[in-house]
């Protein structure tokens, strides 16, 4: 299993630019030794990184990721 970042970004689409309402980055290692490497229907906190005080919650998402390695069926 390969070492790797899931990074999810939620943004504000803008005309000249667009603006990070929220982000929030997984460990695939992480997922993957989860029981059927899956996270399933996860509430996860976002924060902005681009903000002053990117310890502030900025949103709030519902996600669901599966990772498959090479023998998984």
């Amino acid at each position: 299993m390969t070492n790797g970042t899931i990074e999810i970004k939620i943004k504000n689409k803008g005309y000249i630019k667009d603006e990070i309402i929220g982000a929030y980055v997984f460990s695939v290692t992480s997922i993957y030794f989860k029981e059927k490497h899956l996270v399933q229907h996860q509430w996860v906190a976002m924060f902005n990184p681009e903000s002053d005080d990117f310890t502030q919650i900025t949103a709030n998402l519902k996600v669901s990721i599966h990772i498959m390695g090479k023998n998984d069926e």
